[in-house]
């Protein structure tokens, strides 16, 4: 035996030695933590994205005036209202159901799921757009929004949460495949998301070019323009067959035990 191969018959045996004198439940504990830390690092990096956006976006409305700076106060609590009942509440749950289905080997409820989910949030969604766009103004006003502050507060709502079906769909879309374990995904489409996010609601609320200043209207046009490449991208994934869930939209009902 060459001197190098002894030395790393040596060192494997040391290694070998080492980890049969750590317990048994400490092992799988390090093990566990591990996978833990594997799974939460993609999210951590797509929340730290949102987080950018969000200064981002204060950064450049503040250019626009006061005035919208303030609108944009009025509007925030709503918008994150949505984004953290999509993202969290039901995406949390989606995730978790999704993984247990797969964790039985029954493919055939997780799709269920999976079109159970996408249905459920697009229904949200669509509560949410209905809501804002009846009652937002009112909801403005009561919050103190008067003369250019209220209009620049409406006119970003009309167009943020006209399209509120898109951040829904978008953050299912995520769930389904964190569930599925596959983490760095959507954590990726997210972070690509956050950047057109940034580039597009900056290029329509100033203006580029031929392309004319839109103001808060523009910010929020940015953002679903953003979720939409983010949806698209998802869908395009989850129907290729890629994915360990399947979205099978034939001879879909709505079933109440499904949970």
């Amino acid at each position: 035996m060459g001197p190098l191969k002894f030395l790393l018959c040596r060192r494997t045996k040391n290694r070998r030695c080492l980890l049969s004198k750590v317990p048994l439940k400490t092992r799988c504990s390090m093990g566990q933590s591990s996978t833990l830390l594997k799974l939460a690092a993609p999210n951590v990096v797509a929340l730290t994205a949102g987080t950018c956006v969000a200064i981002a976006e204060t950064s450049y409305i503040g250019r626009l005036g006061v005035e919208p700076l303030a609108a944009m106060a009025l509007v925030f609590p709503f918008v994150i209202l949505m984004m953290t009942m999509s993202g969290g509440a039901m995406g949390g749950g989606v995730a978790s159901a999704i993984a247990r289905a797969l964790g039985a080997n029954n493919a055939e409820r997780a799709s269920a799921l999976a079109v159970h989910a996408l249905m459920i949030g697009i229904c949200f969604g669509l509560t949410f757009m209905i809501g804002m766009l009846i009652f937002g103004p009112y909801l403005f006003s009561a919050l103190g929004g008067r003369g250019r502050v209220l209009s620049e507060a409406i006119g970003y709502s009309q167009i943020f949460f006209g399209g509120a079906v898109l951040p829904w769909i978008m953050n299912t879309l995520a769930a389904l495949l964190r569930g599925t374990g596959n983490m760095k995904l959507p954590s990726a489409i997210i972070l690509n998301s956050a950047f057109f996010q940034v580039l597009f609601g900056g290029v329509l609320g100033f203006g580029l070019g031929p392309v004319p200043q839109f103001g808060m209207r523009g910010v929020a046009a940015g953002t679903l323009i953003a979720f939409s490449i983010g949806v698209g991208i998802m869908a395009w994934y989850l129907l290729s067959g890629r994915s360990r869930v399947k979205l099978n939209f034939s001879g879909f009902r709505f079933q109440r035990t499904m949970r």
